[in-house]
């Protein structure tokens, strides 16, 4: 059984196909909010690509030196068309998290660095940083050591076990073959019409069409935020979890389905029907990855960075 693979579909990466992607958001939902001075550095897209791209219809404002665009837009180019830039150099590194040491054993455990930025620079008294009680309540979560006032590592322990999703659960996941992953803006990220007229959906729009169509199926399914320990930097994620006899289990089929697409992931490896429990912390209590929250200041929530600090195996 764990060496099915469900068909791929064919990537399309003409310029072409990659903006008629694109002109499937509605204008209302765009903001031009990239100018054209970003475009080499941020998103390696050169003047004779830039032309290639207005030709084919994408979107943008203004022209000349004050030609300016949208940061979705541009990133699903950079991905599709596998531009050297920062955006599709972060997506290939996910490689190494699924296919790592790490975590395999207890004697391998992630060692998770977290340091608060103070929201309030220039306060009165000193900086108060806590670990944010959201992670004292989740499973995994280990001991706590203090590496200065503003940073901690946290030890996390995930299951050791591979899990391989039955046929039943794999019916479940039969969905997602009719998406494609698109960068969304956030208000079309829940819009489970939006994915069915388009066929366009990013992992958490994935994630409530599953849900939306697995309510009846007999299968208990529920929605899961978290992180995926993707060393050196974890990465921010919303996917599926299915009652199993171990419990709630991660499936992410979609995920799975285009990084396999995007040749970062051999699909003989990892199948759709694969569990990635052994890389996902679920995070309870956050509905969706904007919520999650790891360190606290003065008792309130605070943004912060995190590493994992031991991501070759020890």
């Amino acid at each position: 059984m764990h060496d099915q693979v469900a068909q791929l579909p064919d990537r399309g990466r003409t310029i072409e196909e990659v903006v008629a992607r694109a002109l499937l958001i509605p204008g209302r939902h765009r903001e031009f909010d990239v100018p054209r001075a970003m475009l080499a550095k941020a998103y390696a897209i050169d003047a004779d690509l830039l032309a290639e791209l207005l030709d084919a219809g994408l979107p943008h404002e203004g022209g000349g030196e004050e030609l300016r665009l949208n940061s979705f837009d541009l990133e699903n180019v950079t991905v599709e068309l596998e531009l050297n830039c920062p955006n599709w150099m972060l997506m290939k590194t996910l490689a190494r998290a699924f296919d790592g040491e790490l975590g395999k054993d207890s004697s391998s455990a992630y060692a998770f660095r977290t340091t608060g930025r103070c929201p309030e620079p220039g306060h009165s008294g000193e900086c108060d940083f806590a670990p944010s009680a959201m992670l004292d309540a989740n499973p995994g979560s280990g001991e706590v050591t203090w590496d200065s006032p503003l940073s901690f590592t946290r030890r996390v322990r995930l299951p050791e076990e591979e899990y391989w999703f039955d046929d039943t659960a794999r019916a479940l996941f039969e969905p997602v073959h009719r998406l494609t992953f698109h960068l969304l803006p956030h208000e079309l990220s829940t819009d489970v019409g939006f994915a069915r007229e388009t066929g366009l959906a990013d992992c958490r729009l994935a994630s409530h069409v599953l849900l939306a169509e697995t309510r009846d199926a007999g299968v208990e399914v529920r929605g899961a935020s978290g992180l995926i320990m993707a060393a050196p930097f974890p990465l921010q994620h919303m996917w599926i979890e299915v009652r199993t006899a171990d419990g709630w289990t991660a499936a992410d089929p979609f995920f799975l389905r285009t990084l396999a697409g995007w040749r970062i992931l051999d699909p003989r490896v990892w199948p759709e029907h694969r569990s990635p429990r052994r890389i996902y912390w679920p995070i309870d209590g956050a509905p969706a990855p904007e919520d999650i929250v790891l360190v606290t200041h003065r008792g309130e929530r605070a943004s912060s960075s995190s590493r994992i600090v031991n991501w070759q195996a020890q």
